[in-house]
Protein backbone atom coordinates (compact mmCIF):
# COMPACT_ATOMS: atom_id res chain seq x y z
CA UNK A 1 0.00 0.00 0.00
CA UNK A 2 2.32 2.22 0.75
CA UNK A 3 4.03 2.30 -2.62
CA UNK A 4 1.16 2.67 -4.02
CA UNK A 5 1.83 6.68 -2.80
CA UNK A 6 4.61 7.06 -4.34
CA UNK A 7 4.52 5.76 -7.66
CA UNK A 8 2.13 8.03 -8.65
CA UNK A 9 5.01 11.31 -8.03
CA UNK A 10 7.89 9.40 -9.30
CA UNK A 11 5.95 8.63 -13.29
CA UNK A 12 5.37 12.29 -12.76
CA UNK A 13 8.56 13.49 -11.97
CA UNK A 14 10.07 10.56 -14.89
CA UNK A 15 7.65 11.86 -17.52
CA UNK A 16 8.77 15.72 -16.89
CA UNK A 17 12.16 14.78 -17.05
CA UNK A 18 11.53 13.17 -20.47
CA UNK A 19 9.84 16.15 -21.44
CA UNK A 20 12.80 18.19 -20.34
CA UNK A 21 15.36 16.14 -21.89
CA UNK A 22 13.81 16.21 -25.76
CA UNK A 23 14.01 20.13 -26.02
CA UNK A 24 17.94 19.97 -25.41
CA UNK A 25 19.92 19.40 -28.75
CA UNK A 26 23.18 18.23 -27.66
CA UNK A 27 26.08 20.14 -29.22
CA UNK A 28 26.95 19.24 -32.57
CA UNK A 29 30.79 17.93 -32.46
CA UNK A 30 33.12 19.20 -35.64
CA UNK A 31 36.16 16.42 -36.76
CA UNK A 32 38.46 19.16 -38.63
CA UNK A 33 38.35 22.52 -39.94
CA UNK A 34 35.82 24.52 -38.22
CA UNK A 35 34.59 28.36 -37.82
CA UNK A 36 32.31 29.81 -35.44
CA UNK A 37 28.82 31.22 -36.11
CA UNK A 38 27.66 33.48 -32.75
CA UNK A 39 24.17 34.44 -32.10
CA UNK A 40 23.44 38.57 -31.39
CA UNK A 41 20.23 40.15 -30.98
CA UNK A 42 18.70 43.79 -29.84
CA UNK A 43 17.87 44.54 -26.77
CA UNK A 44 14.23 46.65 -26.95
CA UNK A 45 13.86 47.09 -22.84
CA UNK A 46 14.04 45.30 -20.08
CA UNK A 47 11.16 42.81 -21.26
CA UNK A 48 11.96 41.79 -25.27
CA UNK A 49 14.73 41.37 -26.95
CA UNK A 50 14.64 40.63 -31.16
CA UNK A 51 17.43 37.69 -31.20
CA UNK A 52 19.18 35.89 -34.70
CA UNK A 53 20.02 32.65 -34.09
CA UNK A 54 20.90 29.27 -35.70
CA UNK A 55 17.90 27.01 -35.15
CA UNK A 56 19.75 24.00 -37.33
CA UNK A 57 22.97 22.61 -39.23
CA UNK A 58 22.75 20.45 -42.15
CA UNK A 59 18.78 19.42 -40.30
CA UNK A 60 20.28 19.02 -36.66
CA UNK A 61 18.63 21.05 -34.17
CA UNK A 62 20.79 22.58 -32.11
CA UNK A 63 21.00 24.49 -28.80
CA UNK A 64 19.90 28.30 -29.51
CA UNK A 65 20.56 31.37 -27.75
CA UNK A 66 16.30 31.60 -26.74
CA UNK A 67 16.79 27.75 -25.13
CA UNK A 68 19.67 29.34 -23.27
CA UNK A 69 18.10 32.73 -22.26
CA UNK A 70 14.92 31.14 -21.42
CA UNK A 71 16.79 28.62 -18.49
CA UNK A 72 19.11 31.39 -17.23
CA UNK A 73 15.87 33.88 -16.83
CA UNK A 74 13.77 31.17 -15.38
CA UNK A 75 11.66 32.65 -12.33
CA UNK A 76 13.61 35.55 -12.26
CA UNK A 77 9.92 37.87 -13.62
CA UNK A 78 9.17 39.52 -16.50
CA UNK A 79 12.67 40.95 -17.24
CA UNK A 80 14.96 39.71 -19.68
CA UNK A 81 19.03 39.06 -19.92
CA UNK A 82 20.14 37.52 -22.81
CA UNK A 83 22.07 34.84 -23.18
CA UNK A 84 23.67 34.25 -26.51
CA UNK A 85 25.43 30.95 -27.84
CA UNK A 86 28.30 30.35 -30.14
CA UNK A 87 27.88 27.49 -32.86
CA UNK A 88 30.88 25.01 -34.03
CA UNK A 89 30.50 24.19 -37.34
CA UNK A 90 32.92 22.68 -40.22
CA UNK A 91 34.98 24.39 -42.54
CA UNK A 92 32.77 23.20 -44.94
CA UNK A 93 29.14 23.49 -47.52
CA UNK A 94 26.74 23.32 -45.11
CA UNK A 95 23.02 24.69 -44.75
CA UNK A 96 22.26 26.58 -41.53
CA UNK A 97 18.27 27.35 -40.86
CA UNK A 98 18.30 30.48 -38.88
CA UNK A 99 15.29 32.47 -37.34
CA UNK A 100 15.24 36.21 -36.63
CA UNK A 101 12.30 36.28 -33.50
CA UNK A 102 10.96 39.05 -30.98
CA UNK A 103 11.55 36.93 -27.45
CA UNK A 104 9.75 38.07 -24.13
CA UNK A 105 10.66 37.58 -20.90
CA UNK A 106 7.28 36.13 -19.71
CA UNK A 107 4.64 34.55 -22.13
CA UNK A 108 1.67 36.88 -21.10
CA UNK A 109 3.90 40.03 -22.23
CA UNK A 110 4.07 37.58 -26.00
CA UNK A 111 0.13 37.91 -25.82
CA UNK A 112 -0.05 41.57 -25.54
CA UNK A 113 2.73 42.62 -27.54
CA UNK A 114 3.29 42.36 -31.35
CA UNK A 115 6.27 39.56 -32.52
CA UNK A 116 7.58 39.24 -35.47
CA UNK A 117 9.49 36.37 -36.91
CA UNK A 118 11.70 35.57 -39.98
CA UNK A 119 13.12 32.11 -40.53
CA UNK A 120 14.61 30.55 -43.57
CA UNK A 121 17.93 28.26 -44.72
CA UNK A 122 21.10 29.44 -45.88
CA UNK A 123 23.42 27.73 -47.80
CA UNK A 124 27.04 28.54 -47.29
CA UNK A 125 30.94 27.26 -47.21
CA UNK A 126 32.56 28.67 -43.75
CA UNK A 127 36.28 29.22 -44.16
CA UNK A 128 38.42 27.73 -41.00
CA UNK A 129 39.06 29.86 -38.14
CA UNK A 130 36.79 32.68 -39.19
CA UNK A 131 33.97 34.25 -37.12
CA UNK A 132 30.62 34.57 -38.36
CA UNK A 133 27.15 35.93 -36.59
CA UNK A 134 23.56 36.06 -37.18
CA UNK A 135 22.34 39.29 -37.47
CA UNK A 136 19.01 41.01 -38.51
CA UNK A 137 16.29 43.34 -38.64
CA UNK A 138 12.32 43.10 -37.00
CA UNK A 139 9.38 45.09 -37.36
CA UNK A 140 5.94 45.67 -38.39
CA UNK A 141 6.66 46.23 -42.59
CA UNK A 142 10.11 44.45 -43.01
CA UNK A 143 12.09 41.38 -40.71
CA UNK A 144 15.11 40.29 -42.29
CA UNK A 145 17.95 37.53 -40.98
CA UNK A 146 20.79 36.86 -42.31
CA UNK A 147 24.83 35.49 -41.37
CA UNK A 148 27.53 37.78 -42.00
CA UNK A 149 31.02 37.33 -41.91
CA UNK A 150 32.00 39.05 -38.27
CA UNK A 151 35.44 40.86 -39.56
CA UNK A 152 33.75 42.52 -43.11
CA UNK A 153 30.35 42.22 -42.70
CA UNK A 154 30.08 40.71 -45.78
CA UNK A 155 26.82 38.40 -46.16
CA UNK A 156 27.37 34.95 -46.57
CA UNK A 157 24.76 33.40 -48.79
CA UNK A 158 20.92 34.76 -48.63
CA UNK A 159 19.25 37.42 -46.86
CA UNK A 160 16.18 35.84 -45.70
CA UNK A 161 13.41 38.65 -46.13
CA UNK A 162 9.58 39.47 -45.34
CA UNK A 163 8.04 42.65 -46.88
CA UNK A 164 4.19 42.80 -45.06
Amino acid sequence: MKLMRFLPPAAMAALLYGCGSMNSPQPQRVEGPSATISETGVQNGRTEVDMFVVTQVDGSDVRTSMDSTRAQNSGMGIGIVPAYVDHTVPARPITVTIMGHSYHGAPILSMLNPEYEVSGTVNFAPAPNLFYEVKGTLSEHYSAVWIEEAATGRIMGKKIEIRR
